[in-house]
C-alpha cells in the first residue's frame, strides 16, 4: 500500500486494550503523526488506555469507549463505532489490536482503508492485511507495532515511548512526597504487585519479605500502587511486613500513580500496564516476569536501567493456559512464578542499584 499524503486528512487508530500495550503503541503514533503532520489522529479507547495516553502531543482528539463486555454493551459499542464512521468521514483506519472484534467495528465505520495484522481470521475485514508471520510475532511488541505502520508505507520515525504528565501531575506527587517526608536523597521504591491474570503475580508473602528486606537494607521508603482490583493483594502485603510501606492502591488515580512511578527510584512489579509506564518515564526496573516472554514484552529502555528476574523453563513461550499446560504448586501459581524466590528479586535490584550508583 502507497499512501497519498495529500489525501489523509483524517487518520483512526484503534488502540489496544491493555495498558501496557498502548504504551508500546507509542513509538508508531508519533511515527503516523510526523509522517502525516497535517492530518487529525483520533484514537478510540477504553477510558484506562485513554486517561493513560492523554496529553500526547500527537493524538488530537480521543473517542473513549465502555470497557465492559457484556452482550448489551458489544451492541452499543458496535452502533457507536458506526456513528463515528458517519461523523467524522475518516479516510484510514490503523488497528493496533489482533482480535476480530475491533476489526468489526471497523468495518462497521466504512472507513475506506482499513490497515492491520490478519491475526484471529479477520483479514477479510481489512483492505490491506499485513500477515502475521513467525518471524513478526516473536519481535519486540514496540517493534510490533513500528513493523505494521511500515507495512503501510511509514516510515519508523520514532523509538521512544511517549507518556506526559501536566503541571497538576507532577504537583501531586511533589506534594505527596513532601507529606511523607520523603527526600530525593532517599531510594524510593515503586511496586505494583497486582497483574492482568492472577496467575502471573508473584506471592504476596515473598513481595513482603523483599520490602522489608529493602527497608532494612537500603533504608528505602517503599509505595505499594494499584487499582481498586490490587488493594486486596497490596493489603495482604503491607499485612505480612514486620516493617512500615505506604499502601496507596486503590488511593489514587491512574495519572497520579503515574507520576508516583516516574519521581521513583526504582520499580518493581510483574509484566504489568504500569511496568511499561515505568520504561516511558525511563524509572530503572525489577521486572519479575513469570510466564512472560521477554523478547516481546520486557521494558523498552537501556538494558542497563533494568534487569529481568525470569527461570528458564521448557513451556516458553507461555501460551498462558495456565493449569491446564502446567500443573500449579501448592500456592496455586505455576511453575515459572513459583520458582523465583526473594533472594533472586534481590539479586536483580543489587545488581542494577550498584550499576546506577544508586546505592
Amino acid at each position: 500500500m502507497v499512501l497519498n499524503k495529500e489525501k489523509i486528512n483524517k487518520i483512526f487508530i484503534r488502540e489496544s486494550n491493555w495498558i501496557g500495550d498502548a504504551v508500546m503503541t507509542t513509538p508508531a503514533i508519533s511515527s503516523i503523526k510526523k509522517s502525516f503532520p497535517h492530518a487529525k489522529l483520533s484514537v478510540a479507547a477504553n477510558p484506562y488506555v485513554a486517561e493513560v495516553l492523554r496529553y500526547n502531543p500527537c493524538i488530537d482528539e480521543f473517542l473513549v469507549f465502555a470497557s465492559k463486555n457484556s452482550n448489551n454493551n458489544l451492541l452499543s459499542r458496535f452502533r457507536l463505532f458506526r456513528q463515528w464512521g458517519k461523523k467524522n468521514n475518516f479516510d484510514i483506519a490503523i488497528l493496533f489490536t489482533n482480535s476480530f472484534k475491533s476489526a468489526f467495528e471497523v468495518f462497521l465505520m466504512g472507513i475506506p482503508e482499513r490497515a492491520g495484522f490478519d491475526t484471529d481470521g479477520r483479514g477479510f475485514l481489512l483492505t490491506k492485511k499485513i500477515h502475521a508471520t513467525a518471524e513478526i510475532l516473536k519481535k519486540h511488541d514496540v517493534e510490533y507495532f513500528l513493523e505494521l505502520i511500515t507495512e503501510i508505507g511509514i516510515e519508523p520515525q520514532d523509538k521512544e515511548l511517549t507518556l506526559k504528565l501536566t503541571e497538576n501531575d507532577e504537583t501531586f506527587a511533589k506534594n505527596f512526597f513532601a507529606q511523607n517526608n520523603l527526600s530525593p536523597t532517599q531510594l524510593i521504591v515503586t511496586i505494583c504487585a497486582g497483574a492482568s491474570v492472577s496467575p502471573k503475580e508473584w506471592h504476596s508473602e515473598r513481595y513482603a519479605k523483599l520490602c522489608d528486606l529493602l527497608i532494612k537494607n537500603y533504608k528505602a521508603q517503599v509505595i505499594i500502587i494499584g487499582s481498586n482490583a490490587d488493594y486486596p493483594v497490596s493489603s495482604k502485603i503491607i499485612s505480612l511486613m514486620e516493617e512500615k510501606a505506604i499502601n496507596l492502591a486503590g488511593k489514587t488515580s491512574l495519572r497520579e500513580s503515574m507520576a508516583i512511578i516516574k519521581n521513583s527510584s526504582l520499580y518493581i512489579g510483574n509484566n504489568s500496564g504500569p511496568m511499561h509506564i515505568a520504561a516511558a518515564f525511563k524509572t530503572p526496573i525489577v521486572a519479575i516476569l513469570g510466564p512472560s516472554v521477554p523478547e516481546k514484552t520486557a521494558p523498552y529502555l537501556e538494558k542497563e536501567k533494568y534487569e529481568l528476574v525470569i527461570k528458564p523453563f521448557e513451556c516458553r513461550p507461555c501460551r498462558h493456559n495456565f493449569f491446564r499446560e502446567c500443573e500449579p504448586s501448592t500456592n496455586n501459581k505455576p511453575p515459572c512464578i513459583e520458582a523465583i524466590e526473594v533472594e533472586d528479586v534481590m539479586k536483580g535490584i543489587n545488581s542494577l542499584l550498584r550499576r546506577l550508583n544508586l546505592i
